[in-house]
């Protein structure tokens, strides 16, 4: 066996992985520490470690290739995570917030680093697109002071849209026109061969996918490597029609966005993998490629890097505050806007990394680029930071009672195993309270002699579905009771564990004997406090298109009327559908009012409609990609009346063959005991 022999740069594959591991470990710990983001230490660390550092890793020891694919996944999920949903609810906003951020530092951009830097046409133009770009560094800063529905949230998230498919367009008209003879019909070629890109990524990627994971549904390891090949093949067909790969990858993001929920495992997959090993690589690759003793050489490229750092900033802020001034935000509003707009990341590395490839990027301003980077993400993080919280109180002082919120736990009673992971899925997509929270499955065994067989039947269901819900980090605890009546056992387990929601299967059979004597649901509707759902899933709950809700009158005086909309809402963000109420004219415009108080801005699609017991018993234009749900008062209240008692049945007969859900709001929000 041989010796092991140090030398630079590292040609053992073993030292030289551990090594990056090493990095990808502890540098990003390190960054915490010093409350700086993440990128910046690995960054550093490829500095270090490259050519111009201490030598010990060279780029053909599959770096290159590594950071090619980790380039092209973090513009993957750069479109990804954009919520087009809030895009299309502040359309109007988003694109004169789009328009101003994109045009106004690629303008001002441009004068400067041309007419003052002297940098050639071509390079000034696309140096100065990434002043336009922005990655939403801080977007879990607004995330975790609860104002990441806010409308300015929403406006940012739209005018990334704008601003990054702007700046990718611009840096593969400028790529193509580099070192090519321009013909007088480049750019009719050019709007044909990004047409048909566009049309096959944008509407023939997304029936493809949809294929893959129907058929795959189970298997998330297979669905992961789909998703991976539908991005790579979306880069490649870019690339064949003469277009950046990199516009490839991230309109395979915009057409896949809104089959993969942020809370699915599909979603963790793509996000763990990407963020811990795919994208590491690529910053890595980016930091071997920076020389910092030119800062120490050459005086131009310090002031060259001050001057673009001041204008980047300063271009953003006026963008920030034109469209505050616009609509009358607050100041707290824009500098919101501003801080996340503010931060310099992903698609400023692509664009500089293409730029340096095709010749039009020299070492300078790949440091200054560095410093770009580094100054706004730190100054992102700290006007957002301040900006969030002032913009959360402002948005609590409207809320009644928003001091108290209690913790949402959920009992989801399990009768047929079959129904078992959709009732899970549904459940955390409804479920409001930290992950550490758990979701309490329950099953009730009457027959006590076969009590063993039944009990360990039911742990080995929960211990296949448990795989998949640990993978979103959410845990679950199985509760067993032994009780002659299922309803008292769900009760039991309710009060027990201060079960808040019990979210319970459809079976659909109302029988001669129930029909006189009382359904299992209707004695649990009559005993139960918290709010329950029945649901009836035919099929994944991502694979829904559509959401519809019909509300009986006087609904909106429930207690629990607020919190059964929140859940509405959750879902819709889930599966990503805009919803559709019907209701009296009061109860929509209560709707509206409890969406502007939680939600920023009230959203969804309101249809009056007094006639709402006439649409359930004949369901309008329903289709099998269709949730429809109704919001029923329960027997106890004063806003119950004898029609409602016949909604379960109506649905159970017309809608038999659609998916569907009930609402009982609970009637005491404050109450968890037995009644």
């Amino acid at each position: 066996m041989d010796h092991f022999h140090f030398q630079r740069p590292i040609a053992d594959p073993v030292f030289a992985f551990t090594l990056l591991l090493f990095i990808f470990l502890f540098f990003p710990l390190i960054s915490k520490r010093m409350r700086i983001p993440g990128i910046i230490g690995l960054l550093v660390a490829g500095i270090l470690i490259g050519p111009k550092g201490f030598n010990l890793i060279s780029k053909e020891s599959g770096i290159a290739l590594f950071g090619t694919v980790g380039l092209l996944y973090l513009m993957f999920i750069a479109a990804l995570e954009i919520n087009l949903r809030d895009f299309r609810r502040f359309k109007s906003h988003s694109i004169t917030f789009g328009a101003l951020t994109f045009f106004l530092p690629l303008i001002l951009g441009f004068l400067v680093t041309h007419y003052i830097f002297k940098l050639p046409l071509y390079s000034a133009i696309l140096y100065s697109s990434i002043f336009s770009t922005h990655t939403l560094i801080s977007y879990p800063i607004v995330v975790k002071y609860g104002v990441s529905r806010h409308k300015t949230t929403a406006i940012t998230v739209g005018g990334t849209i704008i601003t990054d498919t702007g700046v990718l367009l611009l840096l593969t008209i400028i790529s193509s026109l580099v070192g090519n003879e321009t013909k007088w019909y480049f750019f009719i070629e050019l709007i044909i061969r990004f047409t048909i890109f566009s049309l096959i990524v944008l509407y023939v990627f997304p029936k493809i996918s949809k294929w893959f994971l129907r058929n795959l549904h189970g298997d998330h390891g297979l669905q992961y490597v789909s998703i991976l090949f539908l991005v790579f093949l979306a880069a490649l067909l870019a690339q064949l029609l003469k277009i950046e790969p990199l516009i490839g990858a991230f309109f395979a993001g915009l057409a896949l966005n809104k089959l993969i929920p942020h809370t699915s495992p599909l979603m963790n997959r793509i996000m763990f993998i990407g963020q811990n090993l795919f994208i590491p690589f690529f910053i890595i690759s980016i930091g071997m490629l920076i020389d910092l003793s030119l800062f120490f050489t050459d005086y131009q490229s310090l002031i060259f890097s001050i001057s673009i750092l001041i204008l980047a900033i300063f271009t953003k802020y006026i963008a920030a505050v034109a469209v505050g001034r616009l609509y009358k935000y607050t100041v707290a509003e824009q500098n919101l806007i501003f801080g996340l707009s503010a931060s310099h990341a992903a698609a400023t590395i692509a664009v500089v990394v293409v730029g340096n490839r095709i010749g039009l990027f020299d070492e300078s301003i790949m440091n200054s680029t560095i410093v770009l980077i580094f100054v706004s993400c730190m100054v992102s993080s700290f006007v957002t930071e301040r900006a969030a919280q002032k913009v959360s109180i402002q948005v609590d002082d409207k809320k009644p009672n928003a001091g108290s919120t209690k913790i949402d736990r959920i009992l989801v009673p399990i009768s047929n195993p079959t129904t078992l992971s959709h009732l899970l899925d549904f459940s955390i997509v409804l479920k409001k309270s930290p992950k550490q929270i758990p979701i309490y499955p329950l099953t009730v065994i009457s027959d006590f002699k076969k009590a063993h067989v039944l009990m360990d039947a039911f742990h080995k269901n929960i211990d296949k579905y448990a795989i998949d819900a640990s993978s979103t980090e959410h845990l679950l605890n199985p509760i067993v009771k032994k009780d002659i009546s299922v309803v008292n056992g769900i009760l039991t387990a309710a009060s027990q564990n201060h079960i808040t929601k019990i979210i319970i299967g459809w079976n659909g059979k109302i029988t001669t004997s129930n029909y006189f004597l009382g359904t299992l649901l209707e004695s649990l509707i009559h005993k139960a406090t918290q709010m329950i759902v029945v649901i009836k899933l035919s099929k994944p709950i991502e694979e829904y298109e559509r959401i519809r809700i019909f509300i009986s009158s006087d609904a909106e005086y429930e207690t629990g009327f607020s919190e059964s909309i929140d859940a509405i809402i959750s879902l819709s963000e889930h599966i990503k559908a805009i919803p559709l109420f019907y209701g009296s004219e009061e109860t929509l415009k209560q709707i509206k009012n409890i969406a502007e108080l939680r939600h920023g801005n009230s959203y969804g699609q309101y249809e009056v409609s007094t006639h709402w017991k006439a649409i359930q018993e004949s369901p309008p234009n329903s289709s099998q990609n269709e949730l429809t749900f109704s919001i029923l008062a329960r027997p106890m209240s004063l806003k119950f009346n004898s029609d409602n008692e016949k909604v379960t049945k109506n649905f159970s007969k017309n809608y038999s063959d659609y998916s569907f859900g009930i609402i009982y709001p609970a009637i005491d929000e404050n109450t968890t005991q037995i009644v």
